[in-house]
């Protein structure tokens, strides 16, 4: 994978391969930018994180999540957390989301 610095980047490499749709994470799943719907934690397959660090504040990193719905459509979403920042969003926890081997 080529090298990324930033938040915009990944989503641009992202939409490249075909994960477009935006999401944001909500505590039941995760919502649909354009529809409004909320998708459960099981309705999706995360097919790749990608964690971006701060240039600016070593504190803060990011991940951004690659997913696939079960009906085909693939998108993004980012979860913004603090210089901690690992696979710790809550459906991981509670094992409700499949994740793909890559």
């Amino acid at each position: 994978m080529k090298s990324m610095d930033n938040i915009i980047e990944v989503l641009d490499y992202l939409k490249e391969k075909g994960f477009g749709t935006a999401f944001y994470l909500k505590e039941k799943g995760v919502l649909h930018a354009n529809t409004n719907r909320i998708y459960p934690f099981k309705d999706f397959t995360i097919a790749e994180t990608i964690r971006v660090e701060s240039d600016s504040d070593s504190d803060y990193t990011s991940m951004v999540y690659a997913i696939e719905l079960k009906n085909g459509e693939k998108g993004a979403f980012i979860d913004a957390s603090g210089a901690y920042a690992e696979f710790d969003i809550p459906m991981a926890k509670s094992n409700k989301v499949h994740i793909a081997k890559m």
